[in-house]
């Protein structure tokens, strides 16, 4: 059996911009103005999607779109890439796009790349915040403009007071300039289903064992949750001999696992007929 990588549930992106997103402006300015920008920008005109004027990598586009299941899983903020002369994209660690069926990547491929952008662009920078349990490193990736991320510490101290009102003496109208002062932060978690192909990989690996080297469990409990492999998976423990209680399709969990596991316990504790 083909055994997959699976990627840390410790890779953090931290996104400190206004705004994060790329937007293709229907219309000229007014109003909103990232610090240190140069033209300011109406976001209340504008339209997600591509600006026009930013040139896209083909290939890698292509790819997305290939190996996306159905269209309505894209939107126009992520049906493409940016094409750069300098800041590599993800095919350089991993050989394939980010997603590319299969591929799961390691932790250490993904803070590989997070660095590589570090070193490639000035609008990022890699922060380490501590170790797993594992003693396994995690990191926080901070993406932002350059007047931003030098601006970092400043900004923190202020979205700080917002967040504990009592240091700023429940005060609104200090609340209030602070907010039209400080600079959104976006906090995105990046993999935190990693495991996710942890449940169905081991159902497939006991049908394995099961059917080629002659295991016999007294019992199968095979509800794994999710896309990679979970009702493959269960459809494989229906066609072993093993006695087996499954939740076909994509549906189930660790607390449908535990509900089946009660329910045994308490049959177990009644008085037989």
């Amino acid at each position: 059996m083909r055994r997959r990588p699976f990627a840390s549930v410790f890779a953090v992106v931290l996104l400190a911009a206004s705004p994060a997103l790329s937007f293709a402006q229907s219309a000229p300015n007014p109003a909103s103005r990232e610090p240190g920008a140069g033209a300011p920008t109406d976001l209340s005109t504008a339209k997600p999607g591509r600006d026009p004027n930013q040139p896209i990598d083909s290939a890698y586009t292509a790819k997305i779109r290939e190996y996306t299941t159905e269209p309505f899983f894209l939107s126009p903020l992520v049906d493409y890439l940016p094409a750069s002369k300098t800041v590599p994209t993800p095919k350089a660690v991993l050989g394939d796009i980010a997603g590319a069926p299969t591929k799961l990547p390691y932790s250490k491929e993904v803070y590989e790349y997070m660095r590589m952008l570090e070193k490639a662009s000035p609008r990022v920078k890699v922060f380490s915040i501590g170790r797993t349990e594992e003693g396994r490193e995690m990191i926080a990736v901070a993406v932002a403009s350059e007047a931003l991320l030098a601006k970092l510490d400043e900004n923190k101290a202020k979205l700080a007071k917002l967040a504990d009102p009592r240091t700023i003496n429940l005060d609104d109208k200090v609340a209030e300039q602070i907010a039209s002062d400080a600079v959104p932060v976006y906090y995105v978690t990046g993999t935190i289903h990693s495991p996710e192909a942890g449940a169905p990989t081991a159902l497939i690996e006991l049908c394995r064992l099961v059917k080629e080297e002659g295991a016999r469990p007294a019992l199968v409990v095979g509800v794994p949750v999710g896309f990679v492999s979970a009702a493959e998976s269960k459809e494989l423990a229906l066609a072993t001999p093993a006695p087996y209680i499954v939740a076909r399709g994509r549906k189930g969990g660790s607390t449908i696992a535990v509900a089946i596991l009660h329910a045994l316990l308490l049959l177990s504790t009644e008085p037989r007929s």
